[in-house]
């Protein structure tokens, strides 16, 4: 077997490949566990009895909001629509559109929960009009807690105006920007509606349970290195039994 510097080069550079493409297929498994554990905590949550957002609970999920996260709950209070906002680049089976956020002061005067009341169309992603969308009176809202980010520059915060109306938009919820627009307390969870009937705004379908395409992707990169190897060592061996030169005359 003739060994040439090329030959060992593309060795080299076989193993590497072969080697980032197993490291790549542990990735999307370590992910697929992350995934599996987070639809356990998820599933604990649902089965969990339904929580009443009264001051006592309030209280209760301010220093831990985590430990919250994925329960159902109802709250009663009153809707602040002119303190709405949007969330934008959000889609609704396969069209563009945003959610619509508005605060709920509740009945019992422990503070504010933030509604994701659901989805509207907008062409753009990142423009709508709320106005048609007021419900002023007392509300009892049912739904799904879930955590308002601290999400810093991710948020990215931009205001539109519609006609004389001013609305706030946000790429993702930030709480400590949300906490300083309003003068009672926030809730570190927001809710995020469900139950509602046909219409707009739509309800935001509920978390995914099912273990993503992790396994999958897994499979590929450990498919990818083998090729890598297995290509490789078929042309080492042609090349080593391919036939012989002809004898000089």
């Amino acid at each position: 077997m003739n060994v040439t510097r090329g030959g060992i080069a593309a060795a080299v550079a076989v193993v590497i490949v072969a080697a980032v493409c197993v490291r790549l297929g542990f990735w999307q498994l370590d992910r697929l566990e992350q995934r599996r554990a987070i639809n356990v905590e998820v599933r604990a949550a649902i089965s969990e009895p339904p929580l009443d957002l009264d001051s006592a609970t309030f209280v209760e999920i301010a220093p831990r909001p985590g430990d919250f996260i994925y329960r159902r709950a109802t709250a009663r209070g009153r809707f602040h629509p002119e303190a709405s906002l949007l969330l934008r680049g959000r889609a609704h089976q396969g069209r563009p559109g945003v959610h619509l956020v508005t605060p709920l002061e509740l009945d019992s005067g422990a503070g504010i929960v933030l509604v994701n009341r659901g989805w509207l169309p907008s062409p753009d992603a990142a423009t709508a009009d709320p106005r048609p969308y007021v419900e002023s009176e007392t509300q009892t809202v049912t739904g799904t807690l879930r955590m308002i980010p601290h999400a810093g520059a991710g948020a990215m915060p931009a205001p539109i105006d519609i006609e004389d109306t001013t609305v706030t938009t946000f790429r993702r919820l930030d709480f400590p920007t949300l906490a300083s627009r309003f003068d009672l307390p926030l809730a570190p969870v927001y809710l995020e509606r469900t139950g509602e009937p046909d219409g707009l705004p739509a309800a935001v379908p509920p978390p995914s349970l099912d273990e993503g395409p992790h396994l999958g992707y897994a499979l590929q990169w450990f498919g990818f290195a083998a090729v890598a190897i297995v290509g490789f060592l078929i042309v080492i061996i042609r090349r080593n039994t391919g036939p012989a030169d002809p004898p000089v005359a």
